[in-house]
């Protein structure tokens, strides 16, 4: 009994899982490009591709990533990023910030010559909170590429 259920539950789970057969049967690559960086923030490029490379690597196992001469190909431009106070304490002293990237996102299908997924500022957000010893803006970037990386890839993957 304990079998079956626990079959019953694996199968169940299968069914919310991302896999191969839910791909179009031609698109087995993808090149991931380096996120395009038009912020003051040097490094946040580079950590929203290597990001988003992971997730593609966990949420599709089986869509190989190669560096060129793909099925499909994925564009990345990070086009703003902000800090902001987000709350105040009784004092008026500022107790949280919120970091937001805004991205724009192109998934292309190369062999068909046409778009999986496209989006224009889609907005991620971290908020960090500096009575709870949160003194860095790094962890509201943290959170906020987190937050973006999950967008983009839940909205990328279920275009298919």
């Amino acid at each position: 009994m304990k079998a079956l259920m626990l079959l019953f539950f694996l199968l169940v789970l299968g069914c919310y899982s991302f896999s191969q057969t839910s791909l179009p049967g031609h698109i087995k690559t993808i090149t991931i490009y380096p996120a395009e960086n038009k912020t003051y923030q040097a490094l946040l490029g580079d950590q929203l591709t290597q990001g988003l490379q992971s997730l593609f690597r966990s949420q599709a196992p089986n869509l190989r990533q190669i560096n060129s001469g793909a099925h499909a190909e994925f564009i990345t431009t990070l086009v703003n990023y902000a800090n902001k106070p987000a709350s105040y304490d009784s004092d008026g002293q500022v107790s949280q910030y919120k970091v937001s990237v805004m991205v724009d996102i192109e998934f292309t299908d190369k062999v068909n010559k046409e778009p999986i997924y496209k989006k224009q500022g889609l907005i991620g957000s971290g908020i960090y909170d500096i009575d709870e010893g949160e003194t860095e803006e790094s962890h509201g970037q943290k959170r906020a590429l987190e937050d973006i990386q999950e967008l983009i890839i839940s909205n990328a993957l279920s275009a298919w």
